[in-house]
């Protein structure tokens, strides 16, 4: 199944960034922590679901740690984002369910603790969601 087949939702009902430590708002909807590991100092009720596989598996957390510093940014940068997506295929139901879920009007908001967005695997991670196949 190809993860970029169906529609947008609308961009407004997904939201990708906010830091995990971030106070929960309303409007915020369902929380989604999106992270393999449990951060430190964030309670348990401050997350609404935990789906640790829509994180980076450990060997590519591992790849990243080793090469953020060793390779060209664009380069790592390019690698990271089709392994990352190579992982979502496998996760084709969770991605579905949130489209679904979006698709129905509910809100979700995509955490982890990552403090630039633009390092974060969230921002990938809602391009799949909505459908989008580039990887710019």
């Amino acid at each position: 199944m190809n993860l970029s087949s169906p529609p947008s939702p609308p961009n407004l009902l997904l939201k990708i960034s906010k830091d995990v430590r971030r106070r929960a708002e309303p409007e915020d909807g369902t929380r989604i922590l999106t992270m393999r590991y449990w951060p430190r100092g964030v309670r348990k009720d401050h997350i609404d679901e935990w789906r640790r596989e829509l994180a980076p598996s450990p060997e590519l957390l591992r790849w990243c740690w080793d090469n953020k510093d060793r390779v060209d940014f664009q380069e790592y940068s390019a690698t990271w984002m089709h392994r990352y997506r190579e992982e979502m295929e496998e996760r084709v139901d969770l991605i579905e369910g949130l489209r679904t879920r979006l698709g129905n009007g509910e809100t979700l908001t995509l955490l982890c603790a990552c403090h630039k967005l633009d390092d974060c695997h969230r921002l990938e991670l809602a391009k799949i969601i909505c459908g989008h196949n580039d990887t710019a």
